[in-house]
């Protein structure tokens, strides 16, 4: 009897378990629904395990783990060692890369020969004579 009592009360508590895998499993996928794709889930799994271990937990712990929070920082914090190592990528590409030219300056006939239109065009404008249209260059 000593020995079907504590086998109800490992049953009751492996289905507790069970239970609250269940409910945390939900939990995560309300947080990352991408998560129903098995083959999503498998890579998610994989590389939050992953940068959880290079961030100290064993494999125990992670494999313990049932709180959807947990692997969804994980998660996250693999995204943010992604980030800084891109920007690291991105700065060292930068340091690298030749320096940017400055912007050539518009040589000031240019810059006559278009005020010139301007006031061309504002004379036609107000004067309306044929003269005035004349005046105008349309090149």
């Amino acid at each position: 009897m000593g020995q079907q009592s504590s086998d109800a009360v490992k049953q009751l508590t492996e289905e507790e378990h069970a239970s609250v895998v269940r409910e945390e499993n939900a939990r995560l996928l309300e947080k990352l629904p991408a998560l129903a794709d098995k083959a999503k889930r498998e890579e998610f799994n994989q590389k939050t395990f992953e940068t959880a271990q290079k961030l100290g937990f064993t494999a125990e712990e992670l494999n313990r783990t049932t709180d959807h929070r947990i692997l969804v920082l994980g998660h996250y914090a693999r995204l943010g060692l992604e980030a800084e190592q891109a920007k690291a990528k991105a700065a060292l590409k930068a340091k690298k890369a030749p320096p940017v030219a400055p912007a050539a300056k518009r040589s000031k006939a240019v810059d006559g020969k278009v005020e010139a239109q301007k006031a061309a065009i504002k004379r036609l404008n107000k004067t309306g004579s044929m003269q005035d249209a004349m005046a105008i260059d349309f090149e």
